[in-house]
């Protein structure tokens, strides 16, 4: 690799730091070198088995090579090819807000977090409005990454695309980790996230959590985000636990609280619950 020239060394850290398949044309705008040029670069890596062509595009021939000239780019001249492949790719990223997420990565790659917190949050929205639970939780925690003060939107944005996806190990590493989810004001947060992991995990038995949850509500503020989700999570968890009474108090509660306003959804759900799993049941 030592041997082969600038121009050819510079397409394989641009290979390397995009980190997957990347077409002529691409390259030829991020490396900002004439066709002639980059041709010969691309042949000469060729003739050492370094990449090889899927289809349109060129990558390299085993990942090893790929991580090998990744780690022996200078951290300057890595920021910079992270800044000609953000600005390359923005273009296709206002019609593709997929595309998004990856500008994003590169932008935080370039030292430029305000941009990259930016399009990674318009990448969880886009991601959020076709249902891509992974890649919506992919860019909230690269928004909560480049976020420097911390944002408890999406601390709590995060840790509830990790519930719904079931990633409880990466849940509870998190709420171990962020200094926002443990600050003062989350606690409340950060000890619901806790117990519905480890009760959906299998960690903790229907009882536990069952005496966690009572707890939590009783010593929690009177107004916390995931006061209700704690609610319909403890009428599940005293269902399990044989508590049938107290499931239907929780239920009842849920909806005298939401009055006088129109009832939650999460209040109808419990409801919901408590009437198909007693009511009903007896009916028939």
């Amino acid at each position: 690799f030592a041997g082969l020239s600038g121009q050819a060394r510079l397409v394989a850290g641009v290979l390397a730091i995009a980190a997957r398949p990347f077409s002529e044309y691409d390259l030829a705008a991020v490396t900002e070198t004439p066709p002639g040029e980059l041709a010969a670069a691309i042949q000469s890596l060729e003739e050492e088995h370094f990449i090889r062509r899927i289809g349109s595009n060129v990558t390299f021939t085993h990942e090893q090579y790929g991580r090998s000239v990744n780690g022996s780019i200078e951290g300057r001249e890595r920021a910079r090819i992270h800044e000609r492949i953000a600005a390359t790719l923005s273009g296709s990223a206002s019609s593709n807000p997929a595309a998004r997420y990856e500008v994003a990565l590169h932008l935080e790659g370039a030292g430029r977090p305000e941009e990259s917190l930016k399009e990674a949050l318009a990448a969880a929205d886009h991601a959020a409005s076709v249902g891509a639970l992974r890649e919506r939780a992919n860019a909230l925690a690269l928004a909560d990454r480049v976020s420097r003060s911390g944002d408890p939107a999406i601390t709590l944005a995060l840790c509830d695309s990790l519930l719904t996806l079931q990633d409880y190990v990466s849940l509870l590493h998190y709420c171990r980790t962020s200094e926002c989810l443990n600050s003062r004001d989350l606690k409340s947060d950060n000890d619901y996230f806790k117990i519905a992991a480890g009760y959906d995990s299998g960690a903790l038995s229907p009882i536990t959590a069952c005496a966690q949850l009572q707890t939590l509500l009783r010593v929690a503020p009177r107004v916390f985000s995931h006061r209700q989700a704690a609610q319909v999570l403890l009428v599940r968890v005293s269902d399990k636990a044989g508590d049938h009474s107290l499931a239907i108090a929780v239920a009842r509660a849920m909806r005298h609280d939401d009055r006088p306003r129109p009832i939650s959804y999460k209040s109808l759900f419990a409801t919901a619950f408590v009437f198909s799993k007693y009511y009903w049941a007896r009916r028939a």
